[in-house]
């Protein structure tokens, strides 16, 4: 689920095993779902710590070319 839609404590907003694809859910009582939720916040962090990497990039940039121009 996006960030801020899951609550482990409230089952209204949790993933819904009933809607998981039949080839994420194996049918012997143990499913991917786990798996595939942990993929998916792994994914999420990594696309933060892109995000944050790209802005200190951007503001390193800057201030070179403020140097620069100072030159």
């Amino acid at each position: 689920l996006p960030d801020g839609q899951y609550d482990e404590n409230n089952k209204e907003m949790q993933l819904d095993h009933s809607k998981l694809a039949p080839f994420i859910v194996s049918g012997e009582g143990r499913d991917l779902s786990a798996t595939v939720s942990a993929q998916n916040e792994v994914i999420k962090d990594l696309i933060r710590k892109n995000e944050e990497l790209k802005k200190e990039k951007d503001i390193e940039i800057k201030e070179l070319r403020s140097l620069i121009k100072s030159l």
